[in-house]
């Protein structure tokens, strides 16, 4: 996720709010890539535009748990450039439109991603 290494995420996951993120950030690099991928599969199956699943996969745990990044990059600033503080969904929706290149009618998918519940890892 977004070139940070596990151990970090596994720094991070006491922090987490939200079962699912808390899960997946405690898992292995191995974990966490097998687990990002099958979501990913899982939402493209399901309908979901691949850049949107990308998309969502990339920012929802920025989003879903800006309060444990925030903490986390209090007490350890070497890490803030490299997990941007990400307010809310409209914020979370610019900069994923930036980066991947999103339509109108995906911004709209993935609003009603971030909105929604975390996935389940």
């Amino acid at each position: 996720m977004m070139g940070i290494a596990a151990n970090v995420w596994n720094q991070i996951s006491p922090l987490c709010s939200h079962p699912q993120w808390k899960h997946l950030f405690s898992m292995d690099e191995e974990g966490i890539i097998q687990a990002t991928d099958k979501e990913y599969h899982r939402l493209v199956d399901a309908g979901v535009d691949d850049r949107v699943a990308a998309a969502y996969l990339e920012v929802a745990p920025l989003l879903q748990e800006r309060k444990a990044l925030q903490t986390f990059s209090r007490q350890n600033p070497q890490y803030r450039n490299a997990l941007p503080e990400v307010l809310s969904t409209n914020e979370a929706i610019l900069l994923m439109v930036t980066d991947h290149h999103l339509r109108v009618s995906q911004t709209r998918e993935l609003r009603t991603l971030l909105d929604g519940n975390p996935p389940t890892f």
